[in-house]
């Protein structure tokens, strides 16, 4: 069995690949596209992503209420940003 400092430590730097490697892929899509598009192609992969994800670990869907305050955030967010 792993111990948990091992995988705390394990899956930190995986976060950190993938966090730098999408980071660096945005920018670089970015100089090559329009900015717009690259941020809307990615969150729609990102949506589907999600959504395969919950469907292949069957996921509950959150309560309604939830996810009028997580759209209410994001809308929030943009505007206020």
């Amino acid at each position: 069995m792993i111990s948990a400092e091992i995988l705390v430590v394990f899956f930190g730097l995986l976060s950190a690949v993938s966090w730098g490697a999408g980071d660096f892929s945005g920018g670089f899509a970015s100089k090559k596209a329009n900015v717009y598009s690259v941020v809307l192609i990615t969150q729609a992969v990102g949506v589907f992503l999600l959504a395969v994800s919950a469907y292949l670990l069957k996921e509950q869907m959150p309560p309604l209420n939830s996810m009028l305050w997580g759209v209410l955030a994001g809308v929030l967010s943009v505007l206020l940003c």
